[in-house]
């Protein structure tokens, strides 16, 4: 029977030395975990280092577009659904804030590939970002069953940020 069976299989000397080395092959690995902080305070770089560094790498410094938006929440139902259709572009944030006794709020200055503050991670915000003006009101967005109303407050260019303002981090 096992002469029947095993007649037509055939296995080459390789595959034998791949099974083998699968089943009992062993690494070692070894590494050396270096935290920055344990060398930080043996380090005293002196201003013209810091300068020098930041100078010659002043890019990695430069920060990205970056928004502010002011936005208010409101709960998912058919009134806030209405009001939100009727949304005037020149002061309904104020308008809806008021007649439903909210403040707005405002998330800071946040770059086009970070979660927007408060809010998290929404690619289709971020994506109409760019393309509005300081003012223009972004469509209704209804992120999990609530309504979020976003306004672009503030939209702020690259740049390279002054080394005064830097000083710590380079």
């Amino acid at each position: 029977l096992s002469e029947a069976v095993t007649k037509t299989v055939s296995v080459t000397d390789q595959e034998i030395r791949e099974a083998y080395n699968k089943d009992n092959q062993q690494l070692s690995v070894n590494y050396l975990a270096a935290i920055p902080f344990d060398f930080q305070k043996d380090i005293t770089p002196q201003e013209e280092e810091i300068k020098d560094y930041f100078s010659k790498n002043s890019l990695d410094f430069k920060k990205p577009l970056s928004f502010n938006l002011e936005y208010l929440i409101l709960d998912a139902n058919e009134k806030t659904k209405a009001d939100i259709l009727n949304l005037d572009p020149k002061n309904g944030l104020e308008k809806i804030a008021k007649s439903y006794n909210l403040t707005i709020q405002e998330t800071g200055l946040f770059g086009q590939t970070d979660p927007i503050p408060g809010i998290g991670w929404q690619q289709q915000i971020s994506n109409i970002l760019t393309t509005l003006k300081t003012g223009d009101l972004l469509p209704p967005a209804e992120i999990e069953k609530r309504y979020h109303l976003f306004r672009l407050k503030e939209r702020k260019e690259p740049y390279l940020p002054e080394y005064q303002n830097i000083k710590d981090t380079v």
